[in-house]
């Protein structure tokens, strides 16, 4: 049974965790692969250069904003679950959360790098069409560093509750449909708070920003629906 008081502090939402920046040459590795640069032993040293000049500006011009919720899963069915009218359809992710066993949370996250890293790719291309794709290939592999160290923090606030998680997930990946489960997320957790958006399609402003779901039990017998998938997906996760 879960009671009033662990259904509001199964863990604060007002504690955050405290995001580090990448070491530089695995953040400057990353964004060259995230380019498409198949080799890096041979790119360029001016490429390399100017690659790590631009990371200095994103460093000094852009910070993380934060926010979650979690609260108990009322219902899981093979085609979605549900709690206090927040609905998610997804087959592959309701399979996933009707076995969960034990006490049932979901906790809703999002993540922004903020106007400022749209207003300098604005900016930057109007100087240099190359700064601009690098400054944005810069910023996109930040945002994704940064979602990583959210969903380890997640996971470890649950840890100290006795809980285990899935992988996050987001919508647009599996069979989670983009619009419907952006919706489901913004009229949950609140993003407009820290400065997102959302399009009529489902996208989101700024572009540089992250939403998705982790869910957590007792015992959670799959982490992930990639086990049973049989596609070819560069978004694969086994574990």
């Amino acid at each position: 049974m879960i009671t009033l008081r662990e259904r509001m502090d199964i863990f604060s939402g007002h504690r955050k965790p405290s995001f580090q920046l990448p070491k530089r040459d695995v953040w400057i590795e990353k964004t060259l692969l995230h380019m498409g640069y198949p080799d890096l032993d041979h790119i360029r040293a001016e490429i390399k250069a100017m690659v790590s000049d631009i990371s200095f500006s994103v460093e000094k011009e852009t910070a993380p904003l934060f926010l979650f919720q979690s609260e108990p899963l009322e219902s899981c069915t093979e085609n979605g679950f549900y709690m206090h009218g927040f609905h998610i359809k997804s087959q592959k992710w309701g399979k996933i959360s009707s076995r969960l066993e034990g006490r049932k949370f979901v906790c809703c996250f999002a993540l922004t790098l903020g106007a400022r890293s749209e207003e300098m790719i604005i900016e930057i291309n109007e100087q240099s069409l190359m700064y601009g794709y690098i400054w944005d290939a810069l910023c996109s592999t930040l945002t994704e560093y940064y979602v990583d160290q959210a969903e380890e923090w997640i996971a470890l606030q649950y840890m100290k509750k006795g809980l285990s998680v899935t992988r996050r997930f987001s919508p647009g990946y599996c069979d989670l449909d983009l619009l419907q489960a952006q919706k489901a997320i913004f009229n949950f957790c609140n993003p407009e708070s820290i400065g997102i958006r959302i399009s009529a399609s489902g996208l989101m402003i700024p572009r540089k920003s992250i939403t998705g779901l982790i869910l957590a039990a007792e015992k959670v017998p799959l982490r992930s629906p990639c086990n049973s998938c049989n596609r070819d997906c560069k978004h694969r996760r086994i574990s």
